[in-house]
């Protein structure tokens, strides 16, 4: 198994600038989870490249537990409390968002980044369709948000998931994925927010589809205080600083967010 400072030597090796031209904004947030799951014991695989030796790419766990190399990555990071298969795989394209016409600011929020990360990443986009009740609706369905949401405390019900704040707890979430739907469920807006970054962990894109495997989680946090600090960068870094929020810092349920500045950093 590679060891997390196989790693911090990828991230300080000479070949790394060698070839920095090369490495995309999303390859090095891949990297920099990839140096996360190695502190768990897990890791994507090291390989070398044609450009020489000691350079980088990631592979998938299966290659690589193929290899003898490494121990697979687990579906997702952090690994929930439960979780177990349903063997029904759920196919995105042909899927909506439904929101309940009374649907909270958050829940709002979790359809559009949703929306926005399956446009952005995998050239797909779902329409976010409102109603009071799914009546009519053939397709494959997503629900999001907090047990405030009707919609969502229905299915919760119809599924047989008994989900309260108590037995959750806060930030606490199920993920439910079979072939007619995508449920997430939190105990709070917090947890159904968390609950979407699992689901963003479990997209995966074929040749022939995008698809997310069958699950069903019951997860909550470990610790209360998860955080992160960071440099506040100057204007020309600052997409790729909302990338870093979006992809590592929400994307691996950190909740805090402690940010330094420069006394001579210009906020405009």
């Amino acid at each position: 198994m590679a060891s997390p400072e196989d790693f911090y030597e990828l991230f300080r090796g000479p070949d790394l600038l060698h070839t920095a031209g090369k490495i995309g904004r999303r390859d090095l947030l891949k990297m920099s989870g990839a140096a996360l799951m190695a502190h768990a014991g897990f890791s994507h695989g090291l390989r070398t490249s044609e450009c020489g030796t000691n350079t980088w790419s990631l592979t998938s766990g299966e290659e690589s537990v193929a290899d003898g190399l490494l121990a697979a990555p687990p579906l997702i990071f952090p690994e929930p409390r439960e979780m177990e298969k349903t063997g029904q795989s759920f196919g995105l394209e042909r899927a909506i968002i439904f929101l309940p016409d009374s649907a909270s600011p958050s829940d709002s929020f979790l359809a559009k980044f949703l929306a926005e990360e399956l446009s952005d990443r995998y050239d797909l986009q779902l329409e976010t369709w409102r109603g009071k009740r799914l009546t009519g609706v053939v397709h494959p369905v997503i629900f999001m948000g907090s047990l405030q949401n009707p919609i969502v405390r229905n299915y919760c019900a119809q599924i047989q998931f008994d989900l309260t704040q108590a037995n959750l707890g806060p930030e606490g979430y199920i993920l439910h994925v079979d072939k007619q739907g995508v449920l997430i469920a939190g105990s709070d807006d917090a947890g159904a927010f968390y609950g979407l970054q699992s689901l963003r962990q479990l997209i995966t894109k074929s040749d022939r589809d995008i698809q997310v495997p069958g699950v069903r989680i019951r997860d909550w946090p470990d610790k209360p205080f998860r955080g992160v600090k960071v440099y506040v960068p100057g204007p020309g870094n600052i997409q790729f600083f909302k990338r870093y929020l979006r992809d590592f810092v929400a994307l691996y349920k950190f909740n805090t967010l402690m940010m330094e500045m420069n006394a001579c950093m210009r906020l405009d």
